[in-house]
């Protein structure tokens, strides 16, 4: 790999990213397909530790530096560990479980958790929850082993830790601190809102939106999501690509399609300002998560839900409360995500699950389903520390354009001066300030 041409490496990232997000979304859909398929293949130079010590002795006054050095870091991993993801996916995926209480079709575990969670009917909900635990196992220790393999991979490619790559938190700040300040922040509001006694899926179950029934289309698409925001300049001459979206099932699944278009949106300004590619969009970035976590707030802003959705006042309040109680739920387990992502072996793991996430939904979670539900996300950092700027951003943008900010041609501009030139690293802090504006805007609509 020739460093030379700081230009052609950035190209060649740029090249190799794109076809490891393809590669992606073949492996979501196919499984099988998939493993046919190598991202690397002829690509393999950009990705090593040799790579990764060409780009660290790249001069320090180089636009970019460590921004190329992280991308050759992050697909490294993702390259030495893309066997055990496969492994992951497609056990994950196989339908090949039959649970006799549910009939006769085979299951495959990622569906049975949808069941056990997103069905309206709460015994249905409880079979399919008793299935997966039983049947988890395999899955439950692929998915650990992923993850530990990713953690042994950073310290082989000469990393202090992979949460140097994964973690934008503030120097000497820790995955378990920031989680601790989200839920000790949002404890007495979650037992509120989730109540005693719950099972684990129930209390999952409330986090799905599933009361949200008014103001959505039949379909979820990317032309819908730029209809809510086309004619306004904070989309002019910026290509949004929010990627795939999720089912229009219930309301959580709207709110995740708005935090990709956030997302989006803070990529396609980035780039807008800077062509490098490497310096404006990074791997486990907070700074997209913030504006993704910001855009998702939206669905619980009564001022949106008139204007944008169409909802009168006898419906507004319901579907308010109904995407605050998803939002808290997430970002509480975004937090509990956070800390089992950061134990680097599945003992540890697992013991991390059945106590944060177990504390996360005020429910008891079990062990057995480490990694699988919720699954073992690399970027939960990032969406944690995301969450917690997007809720200082929204209070920013609330002091200063009002409620309404989204309609404000200056709260649109403000959201187009994005930074390209330093990375968003969130402190302890900035944890306690963040998580407080978020106790305050997803506690409103139950006072």
């Amino acid at each position: 790999m020739d460093f030379a041409d700081p230009a052609r490496v950035d190209r060649q990232i740029e090249e190799t990213a794109q076809g490891l997000t393809r590669w992606r979304q073949r492996l979501r859909d196919t499984p099988a397909a998939a493993q046919e398929h190598d991202p690397f293949v002829g690509r393999r130079g950009i990705s090593t530790r040799a790579a990764l010590q060409s780009a660290q002795s790249l001069p320090d006054s180089l636009p970019g530096k460590d921004a190329i050095a992280r991308w050759i870091a992050f697909l490294t991993i993702e390259r030495v560990t893309l066997e055990d993801l496969v492994e992951l996916e497609t056990t994950r995926r196989a339908a090949n479980h039959v649970v006799q209480r549910l009939g006769r079709q085979a299951w495959s575990l990622r569906d049975l958790g949808l069941e056990a969670v997103m069905h309206p009917d709460p015994e249905r909900r409880a079979l399919a929850s008793d299935g997966l635990v039983w049947r988890a196992d395999d899955v439950s220790s692929n998915a650990l082993w992923w993850q530990a393999r990713r953690h042994e991979a950073a310290i082989q490619l000469g990393l202090a830790s992979l949460a140097e790559l994964e973690a934008p938190f503030a120097p000497d700040t820790h995955a378990d601190a920031l989680a601790s300040i989200v839920l000790d922040e949002t404890e007495d509001l979650a037992r509120d809102i989730i109540g005693k006694g719950k099972a684990w899926h129930d209390a999952l179950a409330l986090g799905v939106a599933s009361d949200a029934l008014e103001g959505w289309p039949s379909k979820l698409t990317a032309r819908w999501l730029q209809e809510l925001f086309g004619d306004t300049p904070m989309l002019q001459g910026l290509k949004i690509a929010p990627g795939t979206l999720p089912p229009a099932r219930n309301g959580a699944s709207f709110a995740r399609a708005m935090t990709r278009f956030g997302a989006a949106l803070h990529r396609a300004a980035a780039r807008a300002l800077c062509p490098m590619f490497t310096l404006s969009q990074q791997p486990y970035d907070a700074a997209p998560a913030s504006y993704g976590a910001l855009f998702a707030s939206l669905l619980a802003t009564p001022a949106f839900l008139r204007r944008r959705l169409g909802l009168g006042a006898a419906t507004t309040l319901p579907h308010q409360r109904a995407i605050a109680r998803a939002l808290l739920i997430g970002l509480r387990l975004t937090a509990a995500k956070t800390v089992v992502a950061s134990r680097e072996n599945d003992t540890a793991a697992r013991e991390a699950h059945a106590s944060w996430v177990s504390r996360a939904i005020c429910a008891s979670a079990p062990g057995d389903l480490a990694g699988l539900l919720p699954r073992y996300e690399p970027r939960s950092a990032a969406f944690l520390a995301g969450a917690i700027a997007g809720a200082t951003l929204r209070d920013e943008l609330t002091s200063s354009f009002d409620e309404d900010w989204f309609d404000n041609p200056r709260g649109q501009a403000r959201l187009r001066e994005v930074d390209v030139t330093a990375r968003l690293l969130v402190s302890e802090a900035q944890a306690r300030a963040g998580a407080k504006a978020a106790l305050r805007f997803l506690g409103e609509p139950f006072r």
